[in-house]
């Protein structure tokens, strides 16, 4: 395919997309944790780390006991290949206390190394650095802090009017995250041209409608590979708890949930109790 036939024919650029997310969709069945594809992705994934390390000793140590999408997949294999490196040495125990020329490990052995690069990751958190204050001066810092939530991965109850994506429950484990995105924005317009037709002044998801959905979710969310035991960002950087960073499902079901607005899981808020702008002034000039 080329860029010239996408941008003459929206049909063939839409087709293309259909492929795309197809392929991707077809992915989730690998996350339901004992399944066969599960099952085979970890055995030729823990083949293809001993092929890459090249040493069974660091390979063995380094293959994880959890399954195959636990955690966020690494994009490439330089990393892996690093550890046959003359130039590198595997020690598996964790630091526990640094020195003045080195650190010591878990096992007491003390290291000299000359520099020690500190190598902390990136900010997991869905609570934001600065205040976002919402009913009753409730904070979205708290109400994020711990087990993080929102309605539909975009909106969290007590913050009228506040959308925010991708957010909790958002799907991104088995695709990227640009289509998801879209999709929420084309959500969030909905909301927009229905609060502006109709004088609404505040709008956000009813907070047991909320919870509902996070308790469906969080049951669902059992029988996938994310729920298993290991430290995951998708569980907030728990080792065990509650997934909060992905969605139970596949990325289809995702788009055919979210193509229709549930107005009855919304709490609106208008403007003035007077007749909604959807009538006007009561003419209308073409059927």
């Amino acid at each position: 395919m080329s860029k010239a036939a996408f941008q003459s024919d929206l049909k063939v650029l839409d087709d293309y997309i259909r492929l795309i997310e197809a392929d991707l969709g077809s992915r989730f069945p690998m996350q339901n944790q004992g399944s066969e594809v599960q099952n085979l992705a970890r055995q030729n994934m823990a083949t293809r780390m001993h092929d890459t390390i090249e040493i069974d000793s660091v390979a063995s140590h380094l293959v994880p006991e959890f399954g195959l999408g636990c955690r966020r997949l690494s994009l490439g294999d330089e990393y892996m290949r690093s550890f046959a490196e003359d130039n590198v040495h595997f020690i598996p125990s964790a630091v526990t206390r640094l020195t003045r020329d080195g650190f010591i490990d878990a096992t007491g052995k003390h290291h000299h190394v000359d520099v020690i690069i500190r190598a902390t990751g990136y900010n997991k958190s869905f609570a934001r650095m600065f205040a976002i204050k919402g009913r009753s001066g409730m904070e979205i810092r708290d109400f994020m802090s711990s087990f993080p939530r929102s309605y539909n991965g975009i909106m969290t109850p007590f913050f009228p009017n506040f959308c925010y994506l991708p957010g909790p429950g958002t799907p991104g484990s088995h695709g990227g995250i640009f289509a998801i995105v879209e999709w929420q924005i084309r959500w969030v317009r909905k909301i927009l041209k229905k609060m502006q037709r109709e004088l609404i002044r505040t709008i956000e998801p009813k907070a047991d409608v909320a919870t509902e959905h996070y308790y469906h979710q969080h049951s669902l969310m059992k029988r996938l590979v994310f729920s298993q035991p290991c430290a995951s960002w998708y569980k907030n950087g728990r080792v065990v708890g509650p997934v909060c960073a992905q969605y139970p499902g596949s990325r289809l079901h995702w788009h055919e949930f979210m193509r229709k607005v549930r107005y009855e899981d919304l709490r609106l808020g208008f403007s003035s109790r007077i007749a909604p702008r959807t009538l006007e002034r009561g003419i209308r000039k073409k059927i």
